[in-house]
């Protein structure tokens, strides 16, 4: 998905229709087209995936963490870290599933969510027009602009990729308009602005970072830090 979402459209021959007819929609996605596109992918990862990736990550986190300390009795001295606290030394064993397994199945989890859940047959049906309506084909396009109306009134959800523009784009406007106007329930909007989809991923980047650093690394303390 997300190479699609970066690819080119109109002349550029990745530009084809990918959709298929279906009943009902779970979710209409509404962005402008200014906002660069790793913006949107990073925040449909958060609204699509995040809530898996944090549910996951616990649950194996928890299972690893048992099965560590209590079946397989390890780790050994190899992760038993001393340091001094106030003059006195203390240790902390820590249980490498913790700092390493459960970032890593979030990180998983939080990208690659929607392929698990298609390997299982758990399909989540959403309208997003770069990849349903065709960009290369000027009648179908045409077709397709005027019956977004339609695939609103048919989506259970509306998911807004809320850009510094998006105001400012008409049919964006009007998107969020025509929901309203169709009696669609307003807590059916989900608000996800793309810079702070951005800004949270790099903290929990840093996050992980620092508490792979802080675990591996020994710290020494001074008596003034006690």
């Amino acid at each position: 998905f997300g190479a699609r979402l970066a690819r080119g459209s109109v002349g550029s021959g990745h530009g084809r229709v990918v959709a298929k007819q279906v009943l009902g929609l779970d979710d209409f996605i509404s962005h402008d087209w200014r906002t660069h596109h790793r913006a949107k992918f990073l925040s449909l990862c958060i609204l699509f995936n995040a809530r898996a990736a944090a549910i996951g990550s616990l649950f194996v986190g928890v299972i690893a963490s048992v099965l560590e300390l209590h079946v397989l009795h390890w780790p050994g001295q190899l992760l038993t870290l001393e340091y001094s606290v106030g003059g006195q030394e203390r240790s902390h064993v820590s249980v490498v599933s913790a700092f390493i397994v459960c970032p890593a199945v979030f990180w998983f989890l939080l990208f690659f969510w929607q392929r698990v859940c298609s390997m299982l047959c758990w399909h989540r049906v959403v309208f997003f027009d770069k990849l349903c309506i065709d960009q290369l084909d000027e009648e179908r396009k045409n077709r397709g602009i005027l019956a977004l109306a339609g695939f609103l009134k048919h989506s259970r959800r509306i998911k807004v990729l809320w850009g510094q523009q998006y105001l400012s784009r008409l049919w964006c406007t009007y998107e969020l308009a025509s929901w309203i106007h169709l009696g669609k329930a307003i807590h059916a909007v989900d608000f996800m602005p793309v810079a702070f989809a951005e800004a949270l991923l790099h903290y929990a980047l840093f996050m992980t970072s620092a508490v792979l650093v802080w675990e591996v690394c020994d710290f020494q303390w001074s008596d003034a830090w006690g």
